[in-house]
């Protein structure tokens, strides 16, 4: 090999070395910055998970147990809608007519403040009929009963959050209806 060639390869050789040395140093620079980054991310994430814990609110298992609520308050704080369902659903009567069923909301702890209860539960038994089809027209006249599609209706609204709230306030006395 040549002289010149041989320089060559010393000064390349001298460049590579220097350039491997200070990318070394950037990387140890790097790497200790890193740490510092990660160690103030894990402090945070503490504090964060600690502050969390503090201010969650403690969850209610809604369906864990069921809920006792007293017949006179079978109804109480639920939609119109949701009272025909549960007592034609879950009633055991087959067949009950717009006045027997305005009674039986009230007497399970329905509240209105409309002037005529019962042409409120006639409007909501009516659609419950023509456009829901959740209750059919029974065996006498001017009775209803409960359709498969109502029941099925029945059953996942029994199953939803909302419906174990309220049932929940119901039976804990919370719901601002029941002090009336």
């Amino acid at each position: 090999m040549d002289k010149d060639l041989y320089d060559h390869y010393k000064a390349v050789l001298a460049a590579e070395e220097t350039e491997a040395k200070q990318l070394e140093s950037e990387k140890q620079r790097i790497e200790a910055k890193l740490e510092v980054v990660h160690a103030s991310i894990a402090r945070i994430l503490a504090k964060l998970s600690a502050y969390e814990e503090a201010i969650a609110p403690k969850t209610i298992n809604l369906f864990a147990a069921p809920l006792v609520v007293p017949e006179r308050l079978k109804y109480a704080g639920m939609s119109v809608r949701w009272g025909i369902l549960n007592l034609m659903a879950d009633s055991g009567v087959d067949q009950l007519g717009t006045t027997n069923i305005a009674d039986a909301l009230i007497a399970g702890g329905v509240r209105s403040n409309g002037q005529n209860f019962n042409a409120n539960v006639s409007a909501v038994v009516s659609e419950m009929h023509r456009k829901k089809n959740e209750l059919e027209p029974g065996d006498a006249d001017g009775t209803y009963r409960i359709t498969q599609h109502g029941r099925e209706v029945w059953e996942s609204i029994k199953h939803t959050p909302q419906y174990r709230f309220g049932r929940l306030a119901v039976a804990s006395g919370v719901t601002t209806e029941l002090n009336q």
